[in-house]
């Protein structure tokens, strides 16, 4: 088992070699290690780190549309690029181009979940909660804001419990309530797939709205003709972040225990020990979406060994944005096995977990928008230089970034004989079933 403690374990697979800095914590909480002065020294040969422009980094609808506006300057940490979001919703922080799109999308959502309850029937079938034995009952109605953005934790949690007694066991009253946190769940499910988000988003804005309309949609007989899209329609193209349409539809058709079990079952298949699923299906930064991504990933890498060392370098994620840069690697080891060549192990080389191809190639996934020349940058790639296999020489070394590298990176890097394949999720995966929109 990795240990969380001395060195700061870094994001997304090989960035893990970068805890030979000892940082203090980077933005927005992430293990990316923050960049110390000597990490930066241009007298070294160093890059420093510069902010850039939104509009040389974004294409036009991405950086500005009817609901939200990029902030013209845009921040980096020397890997990743740091946006700020205006939005009529509230100012966001997206911390790297995936979850810039994922805001993104989210702010459109609230715009169409908004102008669903700005009509008379909203407020009518809003009325019509109140109605509720369900309501009456947990005294909701004493709590209008509870009653219109979710439902309490004892009171989920209590009937919850409920469905572990037989028919016989239960009252009437716990059959009915029972029906209605679950058709509660089942419709904000089934809006947030109409909308192309993700039901469990830590976005709280858009979570209070998706409660709000589900809940009414639930016990006030909200009218179909008033959800997104007809309520039968698919959602829009570009969603944001929902992954595969496997994974998708899991998130239409189970709820989130239902999609830990099947996570559960999945890992034992591939050979994760008892202690390591149970630590990974129950870690606070992975949602039912982003862990069900990861797992589908590492699953569709079948006869591949090891995968257990990916899901314990995982379990280092200390925020959501980690999360997502540990399912990113994922993916690119995913898209590297389906369409370059079979990775057959994975592998720890120190701090790096690599995948080691049919050939004895090894393969560093690195999910940055934009890694430049630094101290920590170097260490990886001499990490990967140095790298020996107690079975066999090494015949080819290959960093696959989500992003692309500095000029003098790229140099850097191939001059120590390791290829480099930028934007690698966009040339690696046919155009029909990349998750990843090249927003440049």
């Amino acid at each position: 088992m990795l240990q969380r403690r001395g060195w700061r374990w870094a994001a997304g697979l090989a960035v893990s070699a970068l805890v030979g800095c000892a940082s203090t914590p980077a933005p927005l909480q992430t293990l990316l290690p923050s960049l110390l002065p000597g990490d930066t020294d241009p007298k070294q040969g160093f890059e420093t780190v510069t902010s850039l422009e939104a509009s040389k980094l974004l294409p036009d609808a991405l950086r500005h549309g009817p609901y939200h506006t990029v902030h013209d300057t845009v921040e980096s940490d020397g890997y990743m690029w740091i946006y700020t979001i205006s939005s009529e919703f509230g100012e966001f922080r997206a911390y790297g181009d995936d979850l810039l799109r994922i805001r993104v999308g989210e702010i459109a959502a609230l715009a169409t979940l908004r102008e669903m309850s700005s009509g008379s029937e909203f407020t009518e079938a809003l009325a019509a909660t109140a109605k509720s034995p369900f309501i009456a009952a947990w005294k909701l109605v004493t709590n209008p804001v509870r009653t219109i953005t979710g439902i309490p934790r004892g009171a989920a949690n209590a009937l919850r419990r409920a469905t572990d007694l037989s028919r016989g066991e239960r009252s009437q009253f716990e059959d009915g309530a029972l029906a209605s946190l679950f058709g509660f769940e089942r419709d904000k499910r089934r809006l947030a797939h109409q909308l192309g988000v993700d039901p469990y988003s830590s976005n709280p804005a858009l979570q209070q709205e998706l409660n709000r309309i589900a809940w009414v949609t639930t016990m006030g007989s909200l009218p179909t003709r008033l959800l997104p899209f007809g309520g039968d329609e698919a959602p829009p193209p570009m969603s944001a972040g929902l992954g595969t349409e496997r994974v998708g539809d899991m998130i239409l058709d189970y709820p989130p225990e239902d999609m830990r079990r099947i996570n559960r079952i999945e890992l034992s298949v591939m050979g994760v020990s008892d202690e390591v699923r149970r630590e990974f299906i129950g870690h606070p930064w992975y949602s039912p979406l982003r862990q069900s991504q990861l797992v589908a990933h590492l699953a569709a890498m079948d006869l591949t060994r090891g995968r257990q060392v990916f899901v314990e370098a995982a379990l280092q994620a200390a925020s959501e944005e980690d999360g997502i840069l540990y399912e990113r690697s994922a993916e690119l080891l995913r898209a590297y096995h389906e369409n370059r060549g079979a990775i057959v192990r994975l592998l720890k080389l120190g701090p790096v977990v690599a995948g080691l191809t049919v050939d004895q190639g090894l393969v560093v996934p690195l999910p940055l928008d934009h890694a430049v020349w630094t101290q920590p940058i170097q260490r990886v790639a001499n990490l990967l230089y140095n790298a020996r296999l107690a079975d066999g020489e090494i015949s080819d070394r290959e960093i696959l970034i989500t992003g692309t590298l500095s000029d003098l990176a790229r140099k850097r890097i191939e001059s120590r004989r390791i290829r480099v394949t930028e934007r690698a999720l966009v040339k690696l995966r046919p155009a029909d079933t990349t998750t990843e929109v090249d927003i440049r």
